[in-house]
């Protein structure tokens, strides 16, 4: 395989050119094939300076994937790189590119997007019924009467209805004892 200062040899053998009209992207492993010195050097310097990522991402470990190299300039080469976070990540990756010189020196590096992670869309439906429903019931049960005896009161384990209280001089009663005999007071 070899490369010139214009062209590049991706691993089937093709040679691009940007002189020739045709896009000088290679793609994955052709271009760590292609441009060793280049990606290596783009790889190591993202992994060596996560500070780009921000307070969310910089403390992660992240994958990097190469999406492309292609030769923008005499002795200059973009590389682009995917990443994502390891482990539990459902969504949709980062974007960077870095350019680089022959030498593997860094001369630019720009984040085109960064990764964003998927709503949780079931959690956020039932919020939204949920407060719905709370807006509907809450007048509901406050300002609609119904019509319940006033001298009913319930708890947990306790049943009172009591007649309205009168003042009497004499009170009758009449009760079982334990023998089973009604005795009258």
């Amino acid at each position: 395989m070899t490369e010139s200062a214009d062209n590049a040899t991706t691993g089937a053998g093709e040679v691009v050119s940007p002189a020739s009209g045709q896009s000088n992207a290679i793609t994955g492993d052709d271009a760590r094939r292609a441009f060793p010195v280049h990606v290596e050097a783009a790889l190591n310097y993202a992994e060596d300076n996560k500070y780009d990522y921000g307070p969310k991402y910089r403390n992660m470990d992240l994958e990097y994937e190469i999406v492309e190299a292609r030769r923008v300039a005499e002795g200059i080469v973009r590389v682009t790189l995917e990443y994502t976070p390891t482990g539990k990540f459902r969504g949709k990756s980062g974007t960077e590119y870095m350019d680089v010189d022959d030498n593997g020196g860094v001369l630019a590096r720009r984040q085109v997007r960064v990764p964003k992670e998927n709503l949780p869309w079931v959690l956020i439906g039932v919020a939204a019924i949920s407060v719905i429903a709370a807006a509907i019931l809450v007048p509901v049960i406050t300002f609609v009467e119904e019509a319940v005896d006033p001298l009913y009161v319930a708890g947990r384990t306790l049943y009172v209805r009591s007649e309205q209280p009168r003042i009497l001089p004499v009170i009758y009663y009449q009760g079982e004892n334990t023998d089973g005999e009604i005795l009258e007071w």
